[in-house]
């Protein structure tokens, strides 16, 4: 039988590769995340204009995570606008650099 749990946990120790503290009013957790930065180009000028920044992890650690908690990830602290999760337990963060 399959194992999609352990096929998760499996994945997640590869791909987590960013030791990362998140703060929220209840206190702060250590958590190992996937990192993810790319840039946004103008349509027209192809400059580049900005950075999407997400955070992947497995979302039961995180499922209390919300808006406005700061996940720093080495020297960088982020702001948490949005967590978002699948039906693998998978969760994947939208960041904001502080």
């Amino acid at each position: 039988m399959f194992d999609e749990s352990a096929l998760n946990t499996a994945v997640a120790s590869v791909f987590c590769n960013k030791a990362a503290v998140w703060t929220s009013p209840a206190g702060t957790v250590g958590i190992m995340v996937a990192l993810t930065v790319l840039p946004i180009y103008d349509e027209t000028t192809f400059k580049i204009m900005g950075e999407s920044i997400t955070a992947g992890c497995p979302y039961t650690p995180i499922a209390a995570m919300q808006r406005n908690d700061t996940l720093t990830i080495g020297a960088v602290t982020y702001n948490v606008l949005a967590v978002t999760h699948d039906s693998a337990d998978w969760a994947t963060i939208a960041l904001e650099k502080q």
